[in-house]
């Protein structure tokens, strides 16, 4: 029986992304890039909740990189990151914005 939604999974993309900037010695990054697969780096100019802006090295999925259906992520996966949001003082209009609907699409199988 196919899930019925009376609204969009997720709120639509407002060119927004949050998260942590670290500073990380070129080795580190390497290191890093090594065990992220699936995605590009690219050089953005990113702001911060304060307004400053940095040029930083970002990983970006990669355009061509597919995956045969849709990957829900674990419960264990979505805690670390609710967990790094609220350590890292994320917006919490971020924190709350439907981490809980990820987990519950998932189980249905939406």
């Amino acid at each position: 029986m196919p899930v019925v939604q009376n609204e969009p999974r997720f709120r639509p993309y407002d060119g927004r992304v949050h998260g942590v900037l670290y500073r990380v010695t070129r080795e580190d990054f390497e290191k890093l890039a090594k065990r992220e697969g699936g995605y590009v780096v690219q050089e953005l100019q990113v702001q911060t909740y304060d307004d400053s802006q940095y040029n930083a090295l970002v990983f970006v999925s990669n355009p061509l990189f597919k995956l045969p259906q849709e990957v829900i992520p674990t419960e264990k996966y979505l805690a670390r990151v609710r967990e790094g949001a609220r350590d890292n003082y994320l917006d919490p209009a971020y924190q709350a914005s439907g981490w809980d609907r990820v987990r519950i699409l998932g189980r249905l199988g939406a």
